[in-house]
């Protein structure tokens, strides 16, 4: 009964690279339990509620990869798919202002997904709709 702590998160105050969040750690019996998510998502809405955009302190652990790249796609995609009113004229920087995620980030995960294209220097998402959900 009552509160136990389950994990915790530090945050750099300020950050000269726009790190949002330097330390991440769930206890390891709550882990797979979803509070991991909950503390990234946590540090992205700060850094909306700051007009700032952020991404985790780097390099970053395997552990660190594993929590952050679905999270980094899911956010990106349901942001293409349910929030962005004209998904045909997006930048990656519209993308990122309105996410709170690093442009870096973001090209990262698009290319992890398969969706980036480049053509003469400039970056396209090449996916249909249907594949996105």
């Amino acid at each position: 009964r009552g509160f136990h702590p389950v994990g915790y998160y530090s945050k750099e105050k300020y950050s000269d690279v726009g790190y949002n969040l330097a330390c991440i750690l769930t206890f390891p019996c709550h882990q797979r339990k979803g509070y991991g998510r909950f503390l990234i998502a946590f540090s992205y809405e700060l850094s909306k509620k700051e007009e700032k955009v952020g991404s985790p302190e780097k390099p970053m652990s395997d552990l660190g990869q594993q929590a952050y790249k679905p999270f980094w796609a899911s956010t990106i995609i349901d942001f293409l798919l349910n929030q962005c009113p004209d998904a045909t004229n997006m930048s990656i920087m519209d993308i990122s202002k309105k996410t709170s995620i690093m442009a870096e980030d973001i090209v990262f995960t698009l290319n992890q997904l398969s969706i980036l294209k480049i053509i003469n220097g400039v970056y396209f998402i090449a996916a249909e709709e249907g594949l996105l959900r």
